[in-house]
């Protein structure tokens, strides 16, 4: 193929024959893919099967109610995610690139997408090279190869040399034959094991979900129980039907509800904190994270370099610098910068760092990765900046600066030398060859990683809570560990490279990932096996990148988090996307999550009391009166002013802590002991209402019933049996509800009388109104038509005060056995059994 490119009717053809670079690069989940994700899980599956069966049995409220939930759950989840997707979408168009290529011999600007096979690209400083080729033309270019090898050095390509999509030129220019595009890609080969999206459960969810079947397997036990007991009893049809009904009410759907908004509103928190989130429980699971993985290059540093230090050496050593004693080093090379005909990074540093001018340049050397030096002429002298090592060969005399350098390099800058010739302006001899002039040096000037705006900030906080940083790079180690001291790493650290670890066993491999701090010329592959190896110990890992060499360790981790300017591929894998690439964000990212951990352990402490209070109570007054002491209406309100409204309320006023696991073990500390004592003081209660009610009903039933119950009764209900398990349902209910809203003051409470030992006294006086708040709403349930639309019953004063009293006697007791933990000491193990 000549240089010319192909014709217009080459380009139709490979587009046709699906010969274009469409569908290489990683992208964000489609609607649909969010939607089946959200929808096609166990607990919506749980929740239909739930409501079908309520449809089933004739209660169409109550079974609407659920697929009211799960309508809910996928919507609210959703939205969030959509939302998300569409933000990564803008993004990728705003960072999609133009490019340049040569077609019927001129040269034309298309997409990415646009490229085909056997394309001619024509690559300049600046210029991202978007699909696999070959360079076809003399001389060479510099690429940027970090987003797929970590490396932040330039790499040089000459003709013949193959080069990469997601690779930038940052110097020279060359024409480049496209012999791989689309998922062919080398890009695209790094990221085929990560384009398989796989929901992921926090250990929360985990551990919802082996309650959730707990509580399945509870609920349909005794609803078999019941009913086998409702038809020895010869129980009506509608009787059997709402036992059923309240059994399964045992199984808190709500909580799926209650998660999902929960997850979405720190979602919402978190995008204004320039945080995106992909993956609404990635916010509860930064809170377990104990081991943050980062990569160097892009994440803690911008892939940029700054000037850190000019020092004239003159200062550094006793060398006389004949005919150059007026010279100012950083004069010189602010111009030599300024004037540079191809800039790259060291060259855009200095512009920044000084107040250059350019002048005309005689003659040029640019800067290569072989060379490791460049080199002008101006003002009638000849001037070189490159690497020590490579420029102290041109210098007069010998140059010892050892010590300088040793204390630059250990803090992590990079060394150069500033050397000239004032009196010789030449650098190529007759034949065209690089000839340099005997140079005197002039200065040695230190560079340094840019790094992110409070990233020494972050890391020091991260460190305090204890959570272990491992800094992975393809850069060399001991480079690696200097920047890492920058950003707040202290202490002796211990340095792995990828080489070593490549020869190491299984067992070998896995130990030096515990001890080592610092991971340097890391592949791609490994950087995942480092994550993976972390996590077989049991770690909770996050992993921090931008690059495509990156997608597999991101996908691997617990947590995954990109960068906004990495590469799309980074971005579609990862959980959480930093946007303006703030990774000062990451500590208020872990905060939410613990905030959200310590919202949901209250939550769940309130909802499994509410399922394991209905169940213990139902079995006890089935033993004890044969009578099912609830109605689908008593449970409706029991629930929403002991759980629903309550764990809303709670989940938006929940504060960070640090994170601990929620376990079965803690949770049963509080669960067990204020279910008991539901269970004693509510069969107490029904019992006793039962009982004074069967004893003062006379034969006057139905004007009774109306004055009493408020609602009419069936033939079938009208009996004194009837009548007081529905005054007795009444007072179980009221006294249920008091004692339900008196457990969120245990859990927050607002009086040291309510505190546990060791829990401090929450400061926030809106917990103290909500219970009062929702005491009065009670009220108003109880005293108007509602209150017959929920089939409740119409207690005289004296029936609310002594349910009010036994509330007292009650919260005296729990207050005992929680501080004495007398019911943890007999029946609850600990966390270590």
């Amino acid at each position: 193929m000549t240089t010319a490119g192909l014709s217009t009717a080459e380009v139709e053809q490979r587009i046709a024959d699906g010969r274009s670079n469409g569908g290489g690069e990683l992208e964000s989940r489609s609607v649909f893919e969010i939607l089946k994700a959200n929808t096609l899980n166990s607990v919506t599956i749980v929740l239909l099967v739930l409501g079908l069966a309520l449809l089933a049995m004739g209660r169409g409220r109550d079974g609407m109610i659920n697929v009211g939930f799960i309508v809910a759950i996928v919507g609210v989840s959703s939205f969030q995610e959509i939302r998300s997707k569409q933000r990564l979408d803008e993004i990728a168009v705003l960072s999609v690139p133009t490019v340049t290529v040569r077609r019927d011999g001129e040269d034309q600007s298309t997409t990415p997408d646009g490229v085909v096979l056997d394309d001619v690209l024509v690559i300049s400083t600046g210029d991202q090279i978007v699909a696999d080729g070959v360079i076809i033309t003399d001389g060479g270019i510099e690429l940027d190869e970090s987003l797929l090898t970590g490396e932040s050095d330039p790499v040089r390509k000459a003709s013949g040399h193959e080069v990469h999509s997601g690779s930038y030129c940052v110097s020279g220019k060359a024409l480049v034959r496209i012999t791989r595009v689309g998922t062919d890609s080398f890009a695209a080969s790094l990221t085929a094991t990560a384009r398989t999206f796989q929901a992921v459960k926090t250990p929360l969810q985990r551990l919802v979900d082996n309650i959730l079947r707990m509580l399945i397997t509870v609920a349909v036990f005794f609803g078999l129980l019941f009913l086998a007991q409702g038809i020895v009893a010869q129980d009506s049809t509608v009787r059997l039907v709402e036992t059923a009904t309240v059994t399964a009410s045992v199984i808190p759907v709500g909580l799926f509800l209650i998660f999902a908004v929960t997850y979405s509103l720190s979602a919402a928190r978190l995008a204004d904190a320039d945080i995106l989130v992909q993956r609404l429980n990635a916010v509860e699971s930064l809170s377990h994270v104990n081991v943050l993985c980062t990569d160097k290059t892009g994440t803690l540093t911008t892939n940029k370099i700054r000037l850190a230090e000019i020092l004239p050496l003159s200062e550094a050593s006793d060398l006389e610098h004949p005919g150059l004693t007026d010279t100012d080093p950083a004069a010189r090379l602010a111009t030599f910068a300024a004037s540079a005909g191809s800039a790259n990074a060291t060259t855009q540093a200095l512009i920044a760092g000084l107040d250059g001018q350019p002048t005309p340049v005689g003659d040029e050397v640019p800067f290569s990765s072989a060379r490791k030096w460049s080199a002008a002429t101006l003002d009638g002298g000849t001037y070189v900046l490159g690497a020590v090592e490579m420029v102290s060969p041109m210098l007069a005399s010998e140059l010892s600066v050892d010590e300088v350098l040793a204390e630059w390099t250990g803090v992590g800058r990079r060394v150069l030398l500033f050397a000239g010739n004032e009196e010789v302006a030449q650098l190529h001899d007759a034949d065209g060859e690089i000839a340099v002039p005997a140079l005197v040096p002039l200065a040695l000037v230190g560079l340094t990683d840019e790094l992110r705006i409070g990233a020494k900030e972050t890391i020091e906080g991260l460190t305090a809570d204890d959570v272990r940083l491992k800094v992975i790079s393809g850069d060399n180690p001991d480079t690696v560990a200097a920047l890492s001291r920058q950003v707040g790493l202290a202490g002796d650290l211990t340095l792995v490279s990828g080489p070593e670890l490549a020869n190491m066993s299984a067992a070998e491999f896995d130990e030096a990932v515990v001890r080592a701090d610092i991971f340097g010329r890391i592949a791609p592959d490994q950087k995942e096996q480092v994550v993976s190896a972390l996590q077989r110990r049991g770690d909770y890992v996050a992993m921090i990148g931008d690059g495509v060499n990156d997608t597999l360790a991101l996908k691997t981790a617990d947590v995954g988090i990109a960068m906004e300017s990495g590469s799309s591929a980074a971005r579609g894998v990862a959980d959480l996307v930093l946007l303006n690439d703030s990774f000062s964000a990451v500590r208020p990212a872990i905060e939410e999550g613990r905030r959200v951990v310590n919202g949901m352990r209250d939550i769940l402490r309130l909802t499994i009391t509410r399922s394991v209070t209905l169940a213990l109570v139902a079995i006890a007054v089935m033993i004890i009166n044969q009578v099912f002491p609830f109605s689908p209406g008593a449970q409706t309100i029991y629930g929403l002013l002991t759980v629903t409204i309550p764990t809303f309320i709670l989940a938006l006023w929940a504060t960070p802590v640090r994170a601990t696991d929620v376990t079965v073990a803690q949770l049963a500390r509080f669960i067990v002991p204020v279910s008991l004592a539901n269970l004693f003081y509510g069969v107490a209660v029904f019992v006793g209402t039962y009982s004074i009610a069967i004893n003062g009903l006379d034969g006057n039933v139905f004007s009774r019933l109306q004055d009493t119950v408020g609602f009419s009764l069936g033939a079938d209900q009208a009996t004194t049996p009837e009548v007081a398990a529905i005054l007795g349902r009444t007072s179980l209910v009221v006294f249920l509800i008091l004692t339900g809203l008196l457990t969120v003051w245990f859990l927050q409470p607002p009086h040291k009388f309510f505190a546990n030992p060791g829990h401090p006294v929450n400061t926030d006086r809106r917990v103290f109104w909500l219970v009062i708040s929702s005491v009065g709403l009670l009220i108003v349930f109880m005293s108007s038509g509602l209150r017959s639309w929920l089939e409740l019953a119409k207690l005289p004063a004296w029936g609310y005060f002594t349910l009010g009293g036994m509330a007292i006697f009650w919260t005296v007791t729990l207050r005992f056995a929680l501080q004495h933990g007398t019911v943890e000491k007999h029946l609850i193990p600990s966390d270590k059994t």
